[in-house]
């Protein structure tokens, strides 16, 4: 019995011996994952210290480097705005003095017309003739707004361009209707006088207290252009020798234009004895046309576009002949916005009783759209170099504005005709001196 018990505590303890070193060999092996992944821990935070050790550096050597390029700035601002780079560049500035004017709105907008009848009974002579007087609105030149401002530098030209245009034209008169007449070999004279507006005539109406039975006619008209445009452009000089250049630019053109056409019609009718009443009414008929542009954007009031152009320089001794040419599309939205209104203002007069009328007929038209318009600018320069510092010479220029819109028109109001669009090549230009002083 004793050998048994001492055979199984002999087995029990081979066993839990065998148990203990397995055991402790799996907990070596975990010990020694636990250490070596300390282990990475810690290079790992090493290496992130060294990277900020590193970003440390680079920030310093970034900061040291924006100090000297602050540090070089000044100092070049200091000795001559960038000396050393643009000490060959020339400032200057070219002012005009002359006129400008406008060609292509000069609107016909209507005709006088005069008729009159001759009559004799006694030798049965017969005749009658009509005048038409055009009514014609002319603008007339202005005063030349403009300026340029370069900078020169080797075969580069950088410059700005401002141009502006604004001029009103107007006109207005009475047409009266004389009356009837009676000449010394007894011919009969009649006289019927009336005003075309809107492609319709406008009778005059009766009036008892006018020598000739009918209404003068109060007409009036009147047109606006003005529009300023600025380029910024940049030439360069391709091919140059003592007496000869050739240059290309290239450049944005911001354009602003605004036309407007106002037409006044006031007739007088005035009967004494209209089935009892005295009848008076005065009798307004008004137009206006406008077009109106806008940029592309809200912010941005103004048509934009690319230009390109071309010159060619001929240099004879301090003169200096220039021919150029340039072309622009600028882009943007047109606004047309057309208004008709025809007033009576009646009143009818009896024994104190006085009864007013009011008719007011009204009718507009609006239309937005987007649109290009091609503007071609043509010049001739002739320029002569006083000294280093200033030039003089002369300058003619012209732009023209293709396919531009001078707002609807009615066509024919009482036909109730379409609202129609007229667009015409409206051209702008300019002849005068120049000063041109160079820093």
């Amino acid at each position: 019995m004793k050998k048994l018990i001492y055979a199984f505590l002999i087995s029990f303890a081979f066993f839990v011996t065998q148990s203990w070193g397995q055991s402790n060999e799996e907990n070596t092996e975990y010990l020694g994952k636990i250490i070596d992944s300390s282990n990475v821990k810690n290079d790992s935070i090493k290496l992130v210290d060294t990277n900020l050790v590193s970003n440390k550096n680079e920030i310093k050597k970034n900061q040291e480097t924006l100090e000297n390029v602050n540090n070089f700035l000044n100092e070049e601002i200091k000795t001559g705005l960038f000396r050393k780079y643009l000490k060959d560049a020339i400032y200057s500035v070219e002012v005009p003095f002359g006129l400008s004017a406008a060609f292509g709105v000069d609107e016909h907008i209507g005709d006088k017309v005069e008729y009159v009848e001759y009559w004799n009974p006694k030798t049965n002579y017969d005749d009658y003739n009509f005048k038409y007087t055009p009514l014609t609105l002319d603008m007339a030149p202005k005063v030349l707004w403009s300026g340029t401002g370069y900078i020169n530098y080797g075969n580069y030209i950088f410059g700005i361009k401002y141009f502006s245009f604004n001029k009103t034209s107007s006109l207005g008169g009475k047409i009266i209707t004389p009356p009837y007449m009676v000449t010394k070999d007894e011919t009969e004279v009649y006289y019927y006088n009336w005003l075309r507006y809107w492609n319709r005539n406008m009778w005059p109406l009766w009036n008892d207290n006018e020598p000739g039975g009918a209404s003068p006619i109060w007409y009036s008209a009147d047109n606006q252009l003005k529009l300023w445009s600025l380029d910024i452009f940049t030439k360069q000089k391709v091919y140059a020798n003592n007496k000869n250049s050739l240059s290309f630019s290239y450049g944005i053109k911001f354009l602003k234009p605004y036309y407007e056409l106002n037409l006044g019609m006031v007739q007088h009718a005035d009967v004494n004895n209209y089935y009892g009443w005295h009848f008076d009414n005065w009798v307004t008929i008004n137009s206006s046309y406008k077009s109106k542009f806008q940029g592309l954007w809200e912010k941005l009031d103004a048509f934009i576009g690319p230009s390109l152009g071309i010159s060619y320089t001929k240099t004879i001794g301090n003169l200096e002949i220039t021919p150029a040419i340039n072309q622009a599309w600028v882009f943007g939205y047109e606004t047309e916005d057309g208004q008709f209104w025809d007033v009576d203002d009646i009143h009818f007069y009896k024994n104190g009783i006085v009864i007013p009328l009011y008719y007011d007929g009204y009718a507009f038209f609006s239309k937005k759209q987007f649109l290009t318009i091609p503007v071609t600018e043509s010049a001739l320069k002739l320029s002569y170099a006083v000294n280093d510092y200033f030039d003089v010479g002369t300058l003619i220029d012209y732009y023209l504005y293709w396919n531009f819109p001078l707002g609807p028109r009615w066509d024919n109001p009482w036909a109730q005709g379409p609202w129609l669009t007229k667009v015409e090549n409206v051209g702008v230009g300019s002849a005068g001196i120049f000063l041109k002083v160079n820093f």
